[in-house]
C-alpha cells in the first residue's frame, strides 16, 4: 500500500489526473506498472536473518553491536 501512495504522489499523478479528469488514464497506467513498479522488491543487502544462517550463530553478537 504504501508503494502504491508514493506512485500514486510521486510526479503529481492523482492530482494531475482529479484536476484534468482523468483517472481512467491513470488507471490504465497503473495496470501497466504495477508488476515493474509497485511490486518489485529493490532491497540487495542481505538480512541480519540471511546472515545469520550463511555464517552461523556465532556472530549473532556482532551483529548486535
Amino acid at each position: 500500500m504504501p508503494k502504491l501512495i508514493n506512485w500514486l504522489k510521486r510526479q503529481g499523478r492523482f492530482a494531475h489526473a482529479m484536476h484534468v479528469g482523468t483517472l481512467g488514464d491513470l488507471f490504465n497506467a497503473l495496470r501497466r506498472v504495477l508488476p515493474k513498479v509497485l511490486c518489485k522488491q529493490k532491497r540487495k543487502r542481505r538480512t541480519s536473518r540471511q546472515l545469520l544462517e550463511d555464517y552461523g550463530y556465532y556472530m549473532e553478537g556482532t551483529l548486535a553491536a
